[in-house]
C-alpha cells in the first residue's frame, strides 16, 4: 500500500512538471541533440501486436546485403603530402540492423572482405613548388554479409540480450523509476540514474553538484579545490622548512671542524694528539674521583 501510494505521488509530480515546463513533452523536436517522437497511446496489455504486424515491421527493417557508405580515405603517410583527393568514398559495406534466424534482431556484419584499389590525387611537395601525382590506395570492401550478433562484451552490471543483439543492465526493473523523473535519464553503460545535461550547473566554492540524486549544488563532502590548494602549500613549506633544517647542520658540522682544525693548529697539535691529552684527561678526572 505504501509503495502504491509513493508511486501515485511521483506520478502526480511528474505530470504537474510537465505541465509547468513545456520543453519537456513529447512534442519537441529534440533535447540535448536527442530527437524526439511523439509516441501513440497504447495499452501494454492489450496484445494488439499480432503476427501480421510483427512481420510488417520486420520486413521494414534493410536487408542484410553490401551497401555502398560514405568511408574517409586515411590520409597518407608520406610527409611530403598536403592534401588528396578525394578524402572520402562509397563503398560496399555491411553494416544496420538485421532480421533473421528466429525473429533475432541483430547487426549486419562482413562475412567475406577483399581489398580494391582507389585512385587518388596528391598534392605534394617537390622543391620549391608543389605537384599533383596520381596513385592508388587499397581499401577494405565487403563482398557479402552475414546476420549475427558479432564480439560483444557486457560488463559486470549488464547481461547480453540474444534478442536485440545488445547488452542490457541486470537491474533493467530500476530504469522505469527513473524514466519517470523527468530531470534525469538512464544510462545504459553504467546502468545508473543520473542526471540530465541540460541540468548540469556550476557550484559555487564549497558546494558540489549531485549528479546522481538531487541535480542541484550541495555542501561538499569532499576536499575542494580552495582546501586542496591550501594543503600543497603546507606540504611545500614543510618540504622546505626541512631542507633548511638539514643545510644548517650540514653547515654547523663543517665550521665546527673548522674551528677545531685553527684550534689545533694554534696550540701546535695535531688532531691525534688532542684526543690522546682528551683520553688522558678523563682518565685523571676518573683517579680524582675515586680519590
Amino acid at each position: 500500500m505504501d509503495m502504491l501510494l509513493s508511486m501515485t505521488a511521483l506520478a502526480i509530480t511528474t505530470y504537474s512538471l510537465i505541465l509547468l515546463h513545456p520543453s519537456l513533452r513529447f512534442g519537441d523536436t529534440s533535447v540535448n541533440g536527442i530527437e524526439q517522437a511523439e509516441w501513440e497511446a497504447t495499452n501494454l496489455s492489450s496484445g494488439d501486436c499480432n503476427e501480421e504486424k510483427r512481420n510488417m515491421i520486420w520486413n521494414r527493417l534493410p536487408k542484410c546485403i553490401p551497401k555502398n557508405e560514405s568511408i574517409a580515405i586515411p590520409f597518407p603517410p608520406d610527409p611530403n603530402v598536403i592534401q588528396y583527393f578525394p578524402n572520402r568514398i562509397e563503398l560496399p559495406r555491411c553494416s544496420g540492423a538485421c532480421y533473421e534466424n528466429g525473429h533475432l534482431y541483430q547487426s549486419c556484419k562482413a562475412n567475406e572482405t577483399e581489398l580494391q584499389d582507389v585512385p587518388v590525387i596528391l598534392e605534394t611537395i617537390s622543391g620549391q613548388t608543389t605537384v599533383e601525382v596520381c596513385s592508388t590506395v587499397k581499401l577494405e570492401v565487403h563482398v557479402s554479409c552475414s546476420c549475427g550478433c558479432g564480439d560483444i562484451e557486457c560488463n559486470e552490471l549488464q547481461e547480453f540480450n540474444e534478442r536485440s543483439c545488445s547488452c542490457i543492465c541486470k537491474n533493467s526493473s530500476v530504469r522505469g523509476q527513473c524514466m519517470a523523473q523527468y530531470n534525469k535519464i538512464w544510462d545504459e553503460n553504467s546502468c545508473t540514474c543520473r542526471c540530465r545535461q541540460d541540468q548540469w550547473k556550476k557550484c559555487n566554492t564549497g558546494y558540489e553538484y549531485d549528479g546522481i540524486y538531487t541535480c542541484q549544488c550541495l555542501p561538499g563532502q569532499v576536499i575542494n579545490r580552495a582546501s586542496l590548494g591550501l594543503i600543497v602549500t603546507l606540504v611545500v613549506v614543510v618540504v622546505v622548512l626541512f631542507v633548511c633544517v638539514v643545510a644548517l647542520g650540514i653547515m654547523f658540522r663543517k665550521e665546527r671542524k673548522k674551528n677545531i682544525q685553527l684550534h689545533l693548529q694554534g696550540k701546535g697539535l695535531s688532531l691525534s694528539q688532542l684526543k690522546q691529552e682528551e683520553e688522558e684527561k678523563g682518565l685523571t678526572d676518573e683517579t680524582s674521583n675515586d680519590l
